[in-house]
């Protein structure tokens, strides 16, 4: 669950510039607990998929750091503000056909189509233009927060669904 600071940083953020890359920690982002965030407009169905697809994915490397890149935020007046997202930044030393099978494997759990409509392999450099929004509401670098130092054999990819 995002914390206060979080929230009320996030909001501020994109209050003053919609275009704003932010990200967060995915399990602190995807909690069904949370009304405040919105992962591919499931907030209100549950998001039990995706994190087992993220729970998967880190299973089988321990170094893989999963982020949710968030889009938007959601203000009406009859209504409670939200952040939005649909896109998964994984930063992992797994190829893009094991990220692809356990879409797939986690899809046939739930019985649903889990695959993402784009999976991309993004430069490290194009990292470093999102902001990473810490427990406290500071910003920092998602850069500093992926696989140890971005290893040699680390790869990050984007995961988006339409």
């Amino acid at each position: 669950m995002l914390t206060i600071q979080q929230k009320e940083r996030v909001t501020e953020l994109l209050r003053a510039d919609e275009h704003q890359q932010l990200a967060f920690a995915c399990r602190q982002y995807i909690d069904n607990a949370e009304p405040f965030t919105d992962f591919c407009c499931e907030h209100t169905y549950g998001n039990e998929k995706y994190l087992d697809l993220i729970e998967s994915i880190c299973a089988s490397d321990p170094q893989t750091r999963c982020f949710v890149w968030v889009y938007g935020l959601e203000e009406a007046e009859d209504e409670d503000a939200f952040i939005f997202a649909d896109t998964l930044i994984v930063s992992t030393s797994l190829g893009i056909e094991w990220i692809e099978r356990s879409c797939k494997q986690t899809g046939e759990k739930h019985g649903c189509y889990l695959s993402p409509s784009h999976i991309r392999r993004i430069a490290k450099e194009e990292t470093k233009q999102i902001s990473y929004i810490e427990q406290d509401g500071t910003l920092s670098p998602l850069w500093e927060h992926l696989a140890p130092k971005f290893c040699r054999h680390s790869y990050v990819y984007t995961l988006w669904w339409d």
